[in-house]
């Protein structure tokens, strides 16, 4: 990968005390990268009920680049810290027919990196980047029901947590921000069709309340990415009708009950800047024609 980056100003910054941080000159420069990655994966079928998988596999990106110039406090391109990120990642689950009607899925993970990378607000309000060694780690996992031709149902769940080491000496006692790890999820769903043309289907999602952090003992405020996430629950249905072989019309709905709530940044992200309400009800109609 290359990057090249004309000379430019960064952007001021708001301070604590009101005031901005100073707009400095960056001389540009070209950056470049490499690395050699690799993916291996491995099933066996016991069973149709049990299927065991694993796979290794390693991810490799430059971040958020852009906001890291944007913000920038050196002079020059290549005095930046600005050196990629190798992820290797494990995966191992399981997942089969229990019966003819009923199908799962379980899957845990865990992902590593020497030289991690997260977004953090300096003593100043500045976002700066944090590199460090780091875990994450989670689980997901699924039903799925078919009990009849005219009906399906089923849902999910996905827990995540992640741990860094700052000063990169073995302890990692320092969980990472919000901004990366979200809060424990369900999805619940249930689609029916009376006729062979009509799909009607209700979906649900439940976001659990996120209290990873304390805020500062003097103030009660909380720092970037560590806002406590208040629980939502949303539900939003769908439909569609095959009126013939070429026509067909849908009609979609999101959030049903039309209810008030704020996407997860709007909290973790604990700036006025971020805090904003989710959409309400919403619809969408379509009419589809196939040649």
């Amino acid at each position: 990968m290359k990057v090249k980056v004309g000379d430019f100003d960064t952007l001021s910054s708001l301070k604590a005390d009101g005031t901005f941080t100073k707009s400095i000159f960056v001389k540009g420069g070209e950056l470049e990268y490499n690395a050699l990655v690799a993916n291996l994966g491995l099933r066996y079928n016991i069973n149709p009920m049990i299927n065991l998988f694993g796979s290794f596999s390693q991810a490799y990106s430059i971040n958020e680049l852009g906001r890291i110039l944007r913000t920038s406090t050196s002079d020059t391109i290549t005095k930046l810290e600005t050196k990629p990120i190798i992820v290797n990642n494990y995966e191992l689950g399981a997942t089969g027919q229990i019966t003819k009607w009923l199908n799962y899925e379980v899957t845990s993970y865990v992902s590593t990196s020497k030289l991690g990378a997260t977004f953090i607000q300096s003593p100043d309000r500045a976002l700066t980047i944090q590199r460090s060694p780091e875990v994450v780690y989670g689980v997901e996992g699924f039903l799925h029901f078919t009990p009849a031709k005219w009906i399906n149902f089923g849902g999910s769940y996905s827990w995540m947590e992640g741990i860094t080491s700052v000063k990169d000496d073995g302890d990692y006692s320092t969980k990472i921000n919000n901004s990366r790890i979200s809060a424990p999820k369900v999805l619940a769903y249930v689609q029916v069709r009376p006729t062979e043309k009509l799909s009607i289907g209700v979906d649900m999602l439940n976001a659990f309340r996120q209290n990873r952090f304390d805020p500062n003992a003097k103030t009660g405020l909380y720092v970037y990415g560590e806002g406590e996430v208040p629980g939502y629950t949303v539900f939003n249905f769908k439909s569609s009708y095959d009126v013939n072989q070429n026509w067909k019309v849908s009609l979609g709905v999101e959030n049903v009950f039309n209810k008030m709530y704020q996407p997860a940044i709007a909290w973790w992200a604990a700036r006025d800047a971020d805090f904003t309400n989710s959409l309400g009800m919403r619809g969408t109609f379509m009419v589809e024609y196939r040649f």
